[in-house]
């Protein structure tokens, strides 16, 4: 796509707006002022801005600032109207095991709304952490990492508000969210999508990919698993080429995709000079046609959704990418729970339904999408004929099957004791999942075994040698360090 093309989509065409408030624009509210005022008591409205001429409505933007975990920075004044049949979507960036503060905020925004969000969105870095063992397999520094809040949901703690669906990033609990590679709960109420998949929840249907690009591990299966080498323990969030095929055989209109990196000519469709005056370092891998993942253009191209939500790079960018024949998908990046950073971001969403008083538990149930069980099922069909998906269909047990039961949800390892923390080790096996089991069986699926532990619970293997938490990460001169930005 030109330059000269990308203006004509740009921030400042008023029939397609980049669609946010407070992006710095000088005709727009600018943020940090409104909160000043807010602050000292006096009332500022944002404006009311849509997405794109003729589509679904951008209802208000969230910061996070130092005010105890929630933003309060919400303006004042009449809401848009709410057409009920339509979903009211959260999207949230990177996540980094801060649900709290996530859901905090998120309350927040639903009593200024007068609604309840239907759904909420994480696009990676989830961290699903569930003891000190799993956080030793994530990938990061051993200073920066933490156990944060995720494993207060898995043990029953605490219940996730809305439900919660999310895909994998490149800082991730990896021997928990390899038990569940076709995707499933990982807590009550929060839902992994697997290595790729699809599913519908309140009649959106919804794709995604978890991980991040790396050319040299892109054609290799996905071998990994525990004990992880250093190398490995890298490697595991690379998403792989097989994967990126499956979601490319995606009939039918795709209302969402997620991931958590960007499409690699992502940036040629929205405000680039304003991405480099927040993100310098970003600019020589641009230039050198190095950023993002080329496969996610492909898959752009291919499903063309109408939404596309990422993260990864901690930053907010909007663009819009033309189809041709009207059609369109627009992109959102978004940053990770931190004061001044945009990461959270709600969006009203057609459904395709009549409109409802409001949504129902039964509603916001999430279904297996058909089409992608047969393409797992079938992975070297030509084409999916009728039959198979009927056969499909027949396996799992008729369209009951299609339900991912909440209640299929099975504790398999213990959940940390803040009162009495131990020293953490890297597992020696996976913990075996009834719920990847169930579906293993039903469509006869392959799946690794040789490093699966089968009773639940923490692994009585020992450590392997060098793998406590004095464990240091070797650097990998191919990733970027996108560790310490922001922080």
């Amino acid at each position: 796509m030109s330059i000269g093309a990308y203006r004509k989509l740009s921030w400042f065409n008023p029939q397609v707006l980049a669609l946010f408030s407070c992006c710095g624009h000088p005709k727009r509210v600018n943020f940090s002022r409104h909160l000043a005022k807010r602050e000292r008591g006096v009332g500022s409205r944002f404006d009311d801005v849509s997405w794109a001429q003729g589509v679904g409505k951008v209802l208000r933007l969230l910061k996070a600032f130092q005010n105890p975990n929630v933003s309060a920075a919400l303006g004042s004044g009449d809401l848009p109207p709410i057409l009920l049949s339509r979903m009211l979507v959260g999207v949230v960036g990177c996540c980094h095991g801060e649900l709290d503060v996530i859901y905090d905020t998120l309350t927040e925004a639903e009593k200024r709304l007068d609604r309840k969000t239907d759904v909420l969105l994480i696009c990676g870095d989830f961290q699903s952490v569930r003891n000190e063992d799993d956080l030793e397999c994530v990938a990061c520094p051993p200073k920066y990492r933490q156990i944060n809040t995720f494993y207060k949901y898995y043990s029953g703690e605490k219940t996730a508000p809305v439900l919660t669906i999310f895909v994998g990033g490149n800082h991730e609990a990896s021997n928990y969210l390899q038990e569940l590679p076709y995707g499933g709960f990982v807590a009550p109420n929060i839902y992994y999508m697997g290595y790729a998949g699809a599913i519908s929840v309140g009649g959106l249907r919804i794709a995604g990919i978890s991980g991040i690009y790396k050319n040299h591990d892109y054609n290799t299966p996905h071998f990994e698993h525990p004990p992880y080498t250093e190398s490995s323990l890298r490697s595991v969030y690379h998403t792989r080429k097989e994967d990126v095929e499956r979601l490319c055989r995606i009939t039918g209109q795709v209302d969402i995709f997620l991931s958590h990196d960007w499409p690699s000519q992502i940036t040629q469709y929205g405000n680039l000079q304003k991405l480099l005056q927040r993100k310098r370092f970003l600019k020589e891998d641009i230039e050198r046609n190095a950023l993002g993942s080329p496969p996610l253009d492909e898959i752009i191209l291919r499903l063309q959704p109408s939404y596309f939500f990422a993260a990864h790079l901690h930053a907010k960018f909007p663009a819009i990418v033309p189809h041709g024949e009207g059609k369109e998908t627009k992109f959102l990046a978004l940053s990770k729970p931190l004061p001044g950073q945009d990461f959270l971001q709600v969006v009203e969403i057609d459904n395709g339904k009549v409109a409802r008083p409001e949504a129902t538990d039964a509603e916001m149930e999430v279904l297996r999408d058909l089409e992608w069980l047969t393409i797992l099922r079938n992975p070297n069909a030509d084409s999916l004929e009728e039959s198979l998906v009927k056969e499909t269909l027949d396996a799992i047990g008729g369209e009951g099957g299609l339900k991912v039961e909440k209640s299929g949800f099975v504790r398999t390892a213990r959940t940390y004791d803040a009162a009495s923390p131990i020293r953490g080790r890297r597992p020696m096996a996976l913990n075996e999942n009834p719920q990847t089991s169930w579906l293993s069986e039903k469509l006869d699926l392959k799946v690794d075994t040789s490093s699966v532990h089968r009773s639940s619970g923490r692994a009585a293997a020992p450590a392997a040698e060098g793998t406590g938490l004095d464990v240091q990460d070797e650097p990998n001169p191919e990733e970027i360090d996108i560790d310490l930005d922001d922080v």
